[in-house]
């Protein structure tokens, strides 16, 4: 499973996830998910949907 975020483009940055299935190390399945990015203040837990721990102070 990969997870990512996605910006750059003119629009809200995107989320992702590409879900793959090996089989005798072969990926014979891949499904994936994109979804716009919805700002922390805008969600009901008040959390962000993607979090950059390497940016976290120590």
């Amino acid at each position: 499973m990969v997870h990512g975020r996605y910006s750059g483009g003119p629009g809200k940055p995107l989320l992702g996830v590409d879900i793959f299935r090996f089989e005798d190390g072969l990926v014979v399945e891949h499904w994936d998910v994109l979804q716009n990015e919805v700002d922390a203040r805008d969600t009901v837990a008040g959390n962000p949907m993607f979090t950059n721990p390497q940016s976290s102070p120590a």
